[in-house]
């Protein structure tokens, strides 16, 4: 076996430890405010696959996750399938029936994260062997562990949710693109890009922005090959609009494969998912509250992307800021050759991805959790690893005790583990990582925070009751996060203002009220509750990263003056 064969062999292995080491250790240790929602909407997808409901495969928007979910569910639960119970609209019925057969919410998240952990980490190595084409060994190994230690990306990608797997899938399809018109013209490239794009898609449906930058780098190809002949090239036009007809060809062949509610009801699952998310994007809220497109109420809100900005500033690392800037001047330096640099095209690319998700998720009216950006922090990723070797090479050629390759690789493998030592501390919940220079320039701003973490310890301190099992608690993001630590009666506080006589009833016969602190107070939901509990001391609070989480209270604790207040 030659020997460069065997350092492709040990770089694969070295690869796949160091990514999937940090996102296998405590898989059931934390929930996140989504997850029990996915479980349920999969085990109605499981259960329709079963009985061949086939139109009854869209309950929520990712198909792929309900894949994922439904490969837990036949390694965990199989008889789930054949049980009769039908479809749960209801979390903690859902959760109760699999207390029934001895089953757990919590188990059957862990695996489902475990086999989406190996998803990604397959879904990174393809992003390696891509790159690797591109630039070769080094820069790509760079640039895929700048991605796999990104704090916010690391942290995300051990979360059941689409946009770890949706920011790879669409690294994946536009580098396969670029490969196939610029570097190797062979099938593969093509349905690799084609089907990335397809299970992006399947994904979410913001995917749906792959589209126009496909149709970018074909017009990109079409242009350049203008302007070096200065006619036009009818026959570059001609292969790069077969070119796109076979892509979306492949899209749709995926479309039909991944998803069996395409095989009965295409035009329901089509408007289930892109209905939905114009909806959020234009209207303000999915289909299930504003139950019809009315282009009508379409709008937007222009002044979104410098908060995502201002977020991204906080979550990325300072090595991260470094190798944007190094590529940001690499970019501007003249390289002396007449041939197209395929760096600066790919820095260019990645570039506008970055740009497109900020500016898309920006402007929409809906909902604009950070999380929604990734695309655009392993855009930028995938930049700061190239910048920091062209960095590091340009030393290497200025400064003569840089010159060796042994140095230069030692610089590299430094930035490298600093990188990825700077999640460690945030473990389990690495996503809530924020920059240090931040927090010295914004002392006591940090924006990162709220998406559940927290509420387990708070679920955990009450399962140490005495008699636990028999105790009430109310929280908000009750079902799924504290009930899956604590093992009494859950009750949900509604996200929304609404305190009426049954919310007063409810803390009455409970034992236990949680109050998410980080994220109620911030929005002052609901305002009359907060403020009626302001008079009154928390059995235990719970801070993280010099934040105020969680708040316990003792109902017994509570004066009738309490009850008083809130019913007025």
């Amino acid at each position: 076996m030659r020997k460069q064969t065997i350092v492709l062999i040990l770089t694969l292995i070295g690869l796949c430890l160091l990514t999937l080491l940090p996102r296998l250790i405590g898989l059931d240790q934390f929930v996140s405010v989504d997850e029990s929602d996915w479980l349920r909407y999969s085990g109605n997808f499981y259960y329709a696959l079963r009985h061949f409901d086939f139109a009854n495969t869209v309950d929520g928007e990712d198909v792929v996750v309900m894949w994922i979910i439904t490969a837990a569910m036949l390694w965990y639960f199989p008889a789930y399938r054949g049980l009769g119970q039908g479809y749960f609209n209801d979390g903690f019925k859902f959760d109760s029936f699999l207390l029934e057969y001895n089953k757990l919410s919590l188990e059957l998240l862990k695996r489902s994260r475990l086999i989406q952990v190996v998803v990604i980490t397959v879904l990174l190595l393809l992003a390696f062997y891509l790159l690797r084409k591109l630039f070769g060994n080094r820069l790509a190994l760079a640039a895929t562990l700048f991605i796999a230690f990104d704090p916010y990306f690391l942290g995300h990608s051990r979360l059941l949710n689409h946009e770890g797997m949706l920011s790879l899938f669409m690294l994946l399809s536009g580098l396969g693109m670029i490969i196939y018109l610029y570097k190797e013209s062979h099938p593969f490239f093509l349905i690799l890009s084609a089907a990335s794009a397809g299970l992006a898609q399947l994904t979410k449906s913001s995917a749906l922005a792959i589209l126009p930058l496909v149709i970018l780098l074909l017009s990109d190809k079409v242009v350049s090959e203008w302007r070096a002949s200065k006619r036009l090239p009818l026959g570059v036009i001609k292969y790069s609009i077969k070119t796109l007809l076979m892509w979306l060809a492949i899209i749709v062949l995926v479309f039909l494969i991944i998803w069996p509610g395409m095989w009965v009801a295409p035009g329901k699952m089509l408007f289930a998912v892109y209905g939905d998310f114009l909806s959020n994007a234009f209207q303000g809220q999915p289909l299930v509250v504003t139950k019809v497109l009315d282009p009508n109420q379409f709008g937007l809100d222009w002044n979104g992307s410098p908060s995502f900005v201002y977020g991204m500033l906080w979550r990325t690392t300072p090595l991260l800021w470094l190798g944007v800037i190094l590529a940001g001047l690499s970019f501007l330096a003249r390289d002396g050759s007449a041939k197209p640099n395929l760096k600066k095209y790919v820095i260019s690319y990645l570039g506008f991805v970055a740009l497109l998700f900020i500016f898309m998720f920006g402007v929409a009216r809906g909902r604009n959790s950070p999380h929604y950006v990734i695309s655009s922090y392993v855009s930028l990723d995938v930049v700061a690893g190239m910048g920091l070797i062209c960095g590091i090479d340009w030393l290497g050629s200025k400064i003569r005790a840089f010159k060796r390759q042994s140095i230069k690789n030692t610089i590299l493998v430094t930035v490298l583990l600093l990188q990825g030592i700077s999640a460690f501390p945030y473990y389990p919940y690495y996503y809530t990582y924020y920059n240090p220079i931040m927090a010295i320039v914004e002392k006591g701003k940090n924006p990162n925070f709220g998406y559940g973490e927290g509420l387990e310890l708070a679920g955990r301190y009450l399962a140490q009751k005495p008699d636990a099992q028999d105790l009430t608690v109310m929280a908000w993001y009750s079902q799924g996060v504290v009930s899956y630590f604590f093992p009494g009666k859950n009750k949900y506080i509604n996200i929304s203002q609404l305190v009426d006589q049954e919310v007063i009833n409810n803390i009455r016969t409970s034992d236990y009220l949680v109050i998410y602190y980080a994220v109620q107070k911030r929005r002052n939901i609901p305002a009359k509750l907060l403020a009626a509990l302001e008079a009154i001391s928390p059995e235990h609070v719970i801070w993280m990263n010099g934040i105020e989480y969680v708040r316990i209270y003792r109902v017994a604790d509570f004066p009738d003056s309490f009850y008083t207040g809130l019913g007025q």
